[in-house]
């Protein structure tokens, strides 16, 4: 409904009534953006408007990425600031940048608006927007910030905890935020994509009944579709992936299956409701149900597999053979944004961890900074494949002098001893240590990481990659008896360079001999499965 449509009512009573309900308000009054450029009337989809019409106290939202989840929210939120008076919304996310991201969006939505509907702007700031009337005494705001339980228990109102299973200090901000709100009687809804078998988040998922081992859809169909349309372009019959006639085949083709499963989803949600005995008002939200969301678009954004299970169809990766389980890196990981030179302590000691690759295999860098107080802070960090030997040479001279750097270790496993030898006579002989990775020292490397994430006196950004190769690092006991260290057999990308690069840079570590940890402290776990009997050593924290 636009401006000269507003001018022309009669009826208020018809508006009036729109406006009091947030289905209706957001397909009368809300405009976006079509593929052509143009702005539309919003029709929000079935997910959506089951999220807008639900008014439990606490909502649980399981979701898939790129579902439309933050902009539904963020209707939702002005439209309570709108019709309600001195309303307060708090918004926590996982990092500050995500959170300043949620009040762009409410902006974004308000200027959809009718002028004619729009509160006044009070106050617009990165974390803040307020909205008043002419009055000037009925004052609704929105505050976005960073998960933690002070901010959960210092503002008052309704609350969404964003991307919960991504954020630290989880069960002490859901307590503060679930005290408060049933104290105060607000609404609390928490929101994410999947991370792991622990924490809050998927405690909460537990207690509602949902099958954690279920899939949503069979991966395995769509990526045959996928396959066989990439085949296809090198038979000519399709440019590339970004081709039209690519995009349309694989959609086509997908479509049928994408129905069924959103329809089967949708069977199983309302049988787990009427079974459900939790205080959580469970919404979970696949990629299925979505019609903009397609296959294509999913590889695109996600081409590691692990990834693309978890974080579209649903399925919670497990801990059981990993010896570094999804809690214990969540625990260790820090949001790097961009982290200079002028920001490394004085006394600090920046160490440089380096795996060469070659044709088949990543090359992986991690630079290290080693605290006076024994704290370790991953500062740089990258994998590519097809990097020549002058290339890796010319990176890791870089780095030594852009860190200042005081030590370069190599991995001369495959070969690598010309690198070790050029950077020597280039930056010094007391610079630079290849280290043979036997299975000795391939041990010593992995059991002081576990114990540094054990003590958690490591950070390591969040990234993808980097998390998931070292979720897939596994001690393998063989028939013989020997232990196997890797993470290539089971890691999304079959890589697990980005392990051992970080387990160089912190081979000062095992030098000093500050290590406790040894693998007799691991517990064996025998496993049946399709691959036969798999032997692994397992961590529970």
């Amino acid at each position: 409904m636009d401006e000269d449509e507003i001018a022309e009512i009669d009826d208020w009573s018809v508006i009036l009534s729109d406006i009091f309900n947030p289905v209706e308000f957001s397909r009368a009054f809300i405009n976006v953006i079509s593929p052509e450029g143009e702005y539309i009337p919003f029709e929000p989809y079935d997910y959506q408007i089951d999220f807008l019409l639900d008014d439990s106290p606490r909502r649980l939202v399981f979701k898939s990425r790129q579902v439309g989840f933050s902009y539904i929210s963020s209707i939702e939120t002005l439209h309570r600031c709108i019709v309600r008076d001195n309303y307060t919304h708090l918004y926590l996310a996982a990092r500050q940048d995500q959170a300043a991201e949620m009040i762009n969006r409410i902006y974004e939505v308000y200027n959809s608006l009718p002028k004619a509907l729009r509160p006044i702007i009070k106050s617009h700031q990165a974390t803040k927007i307020e909205f008043t009337d002419s009055s000037k005494t009925n004052i609704s705001r929105v505050i976005a910030l960073p998960s933690t339980p002070a901010a959960a228990r210092t503002y008052h109102g309704d609350l969404t905890l964003d991307e919960f299973a991504f954020v630290k200090d989880d069960k002490k901000i859901l307590s503060a935020a679930t005290s408060v709100a049933v104290r105060e009687g607000y609404q609390i809804t928490v929101g994410s994509t999947g991370y792991g078998r622990s924490g809050a988040f998927y405690n909460l998922l537990k207690s509602t009944g949902w099958n954690i081992n279920k899939i949503i859809g069979s991966r395995q169909m769509y990526r045959s579709i996928y396959d066989e349309a990439v085949s296809m372009i090198d038979e000519g019959i399709f440019k590339s992936a970004n081709d039209p006639n690519f995009i349309k085949y694989v959609r086509e083709k997908t479509a049928p299956i994408k129905e069924l499963d959103a329809k089967n989803l949708r069977a199983y949600l309302e049988e787990v409701r009427k079974k459900n005995q939790s205080s959580w008002s469970l919404h979970v939200i696949s990629w299925v149900m979505c019609p903009d969301l397609h296959y294509d678009r999913i590889v695109a954004s996600s081409p590691i597999p692990e990834i693309e299970l978890q974080e579209y169809f649903l399925h919670l990766v497990d801990d059981s053979f990993s010896l570094f389980p999804m809690k214990v890196i969540k625990d260790c990981s820090y949001h790097l944004e961009h982290y200079t030179p002028e920001m490394i302590a004085p006394d600090s000691r920046v160490i440089i961890g380096c795996d060469p690759g070659g044709k088949i295999n990543e090359t992986a860098i991690v630079v290290m900074e080693r605290t006076k107080n024994g704290r370790f802070r991953v500062i740089y960090h990258k994998a590519n494949r097809n990097i020549t030997l002058t290339n890796i040479i010319d990176e890791l001279k870089r780095l030594f002098k852009k860190y200042r750097a005081s030590r370069i270790y190599i991995d001369t496993t495959a070969g690598a001893s010309s690198i070790e030898i050029q950077l020597k006579k280039e930056i010094g002989e007391n610079y630079v240590e290849g280290i043979w990775l036997s299975s000795t020292k391939k041990e010593d490397l992995i059991m002081n990481l576990l114990d540094m994430f054990d003590q958690r006196i490591i950070e390591i950004p969040f990234d993808q990659k980097l998390h998931y190769q070292l979720h897939a690092t596994k001690m393998i006991k063989t028939q013989s008896g020997a232990r196997k260290y890797s993470g290539k057999e089971d890691s999304p990308d079959k890589n697990d360079d980005l392990v051992w690069a970080l387990a160089l840079a912190a081979y000062d570590r095992v030098l000093s001999k500050d290590v406790n940890l040894r693998v007799e402290k691991l517990k064996l776990n025998v496993h049946n499965s399709r691959r036969g009997v798999r032997r692994g050593f397992y961590r529970r924290y």
